[in-house]
């Protein structure tokens, strides 16, 4: 039997914040505890497993038992097995951190901290006390050099308008308190709200760079080409320069293999102001780590379709869902709506059995599993991307839904932030 490399599991969906970006504003699921029990039985499969990854969409602390199972965990996995979590931070206190450090040994903690703004802090994650939470924060990084096994803190943030140019601040912070890694990603839009505080583009900086210097014409570019080419076609005379200009523009696109997707750019010339701003802020950021000798894991503002990864699929993932059920992705995880590419999109939730009733290694090597994943070993050859497509901004039949995508893919990866390393998790 084959197993994954690594494993992600949801030990709680219940949470004690109500952070405004988060998914569980927007779904209407059984809010619950895996139960201890469930979790035994996935533990046997831990000496098999590279890496366990204890969290998912709740707050893992709020789990009573959770040290348990991380203790658990420990003692299941080799030596050399890495046993990681993220949480808010609210709950970690001195106590449990040096239980989780000293005692069990788990190797990564990852606060989910988006500014040290306090205001800004607390507005986002609705139930923060930023005070607790940096306290918290500063006792892990005291408890480090204590640890039983190498450990690594880390820093977790979601990343918008509103917070974008605390990012250098939340570096400066982190080179003082001991803070070994930063992971920044772009927030997901599960409303057309987030759309104000958006900071990407889900096309490629290729495309955009083709077009910049047209893009002030806005929408007369296009009407003029389609008259210049009426006018062609049915009088033989020429009006203007329109459709000489498309032509290039779109020869221009072909040579870099890339579409412009003009009604996406248009539309979002605000956003594209935005996300030159981004780019700033994170040069300033990069500087600063560096000096600083911390990591930073930022993600992309524009999406390059022709080098998509899935992270799950790549690092030989599978999430355990706090029922039982298994699933591929964070993306596939429960059912929900996203707005992306200025449409609606739902996205169904992929389950390939239950661990209650069968065997994890059971499943991982079902057939239709290892087709789900053999398919996305190359999503650039098996996959459209709907980011630089003209017809996913206009109603497209296929962006409505991930059940199917224009090739005749199910469980389209079309539209997957995730993929183009827009959206990160922490694995």
């Amino acid at each position: 039997m084959e197993f994954p490399k690594g494993i992600q599991i949801e030990v709680t969906n219940k949470c004690n914040f109500r952070c405004v970006y988060c998914l569980r504003n927007f779904w209407n699921i059984r809010i619950q505890d895996m139960p201890s029990a469930l979790f035994k039985k996935l533990s046997k499969s831990f000496d098999e497993m590279e890496k366990v990854v204890l969290y998912g969409l709740g707050e893992p602390l709020t789990h009573p038992d959770f040290m348990e199972m991380a203790r658990l965990a420990r003692d299941r996995m080799k030596k050399d097995g890495e046993i990681s979590f993220s949480t808010n931070g609210s709950l970690l206190s001195a106590r449990v951190a040096e239980k989780l450090l000293k005692d069990i040994g788990v190797n990564m903690i990852s606060f989910s901290f988006d500014t040290i703004e306090t205001s800004a802090l607390e507005r986002l994650r609705v139930g923060a006390e930023s005070h607790i939470i940096l306290e918290n924060l500063k006792e892990v990084s005291r408890l480090k050099n204590f640890s039983r096994f190498p450990f690594t803190l880390s820093i977790e943030v979601v990343l918008t308008k509103d917070i974008l140019h605390y990012l250098p601040k939340l570096v400066e912070f982190a080179a003082q308190n001991g803070v070994d890694s930063i992971l920044v990603t772009n927030v997901v839009p599960y409303t057309e709200l987030f759309n104000e505080q958006q900071l990407f583009l889900t096309l490629s900086e290729a495309s955009y760079n083709i077009v910049k210097d047209f893009l002030d014409e806005g929408w007369n570019i296009i009407h003029d080409a389609v008259i210049e080419s009426h006018s062609l076609t049915y009088t033989g005379k020429s009006v203007s320069s329109a459709l000489e200009k498309y032509r290039m523009l779109w020869k221009k696109a072909e040579e870099y293999g890339c579409w412009i997707n003009f009604p996406m750019l248009i539309q979002m010339k605000s956003t594209l102001e935005n996300v030159k701003e981004t780019l700033q802020v994170f040069k300033e950021s990069i500087k600063l780590a560096s000096d600083y000798g911390i990591e930073l894991r930022l993600p992309n503002q524009f999406a390059d379709g022709k080098k998509r990864v899935c992270p799950y699929v790549d690092k030989d993932f599978a999430i355990v869902r706090v029922d039982g059920n298994i699933v591929p992705c964070m993306e596939f995880m429960y059912t929900h709506y996203e707005y992306i590419n200025l449409h609606k999109r739902l996205v169904k939730e992929v389950l390939f059995g239950n661990v209650i009733e069968e065997d994890l290694e059971k499943i991982w090597s079902s057939d239709d599993y290892k087709n789900f994943r053999i398919l996305r070993k190359d999503l650039n050859k098996n996959f459209p991307w709907c980011g630089e497509c003209v017809y996913s901004t206009l109603n497209c039949y296929y962006t409505s839904s991930s059940e199917k995508d224009c090739v005749g893919n199910k469980d389209s990866c079309s539209e997957c932030l995730y993929s183009v390393n827009i959206a990160q998790c922490m694995l």
